[in-house]
């Protein structure tokens, strides 16, 4: 699992991407919820890019990657680390941004949709933006 994570984030090209498509979105102030977290990249780029706050959600391992990682950046305080699914549990507030990159091979692997209609549904503050849309 650690051998894929590091794959996604050694990607170059990939995370120039993400970080551009993060920072057009991203707001100073936002809140986000990362969901299957994993390492914590994506929340990483979205505190870079202003965020104010991040809950990061997971149900492996990898989640304790993601908080030790943003520990020793100095960002344990601006996040939130959830082990679970996503539509098992709740977050203390709504947020700006829904963001996730679940890999899979047609975009519908993971139950994608479904779990992004469901975070839309209950984590989103009305006028909050789901990434992908």
């Amino acid at each position: 699992m650690l051998d894929e994570h590091l794959g996604y984030v050694a990607d170059r090209t990939r995370l120039e991407r993400f970080q551009t498509a993060i920072a057009r979105v991203i707001r100073p102030g936002d809140c986000v919820a990362d969901l299957g977290c994993g390492s914590g990249i994506l929340g990483l780029l979205c505190l870079q890019a202003g965020a104010d706050r991040m809950y990061g959600i997971d149900s492996t391992i990898m989640i304790e990657v993601a908080r030790e990682t943003f520990s020793r950046v100095g960002w344990a305080e601006r996040t939130t680390f959830i082990r679970g699914h996503s539509h098992r549990i709740e977050l203390p507030e709504r947020v700006d941004m829904v963001i996730c990159d679940h890999v899979g091979y047609f975009g519908f692997d993971y139950g994608i949709v479904h779990t992004l209609q469901d975070a839309r549904r209950r984590f989103l503050k009305p006028g909050g933006d789901v990434d992908p849309h």
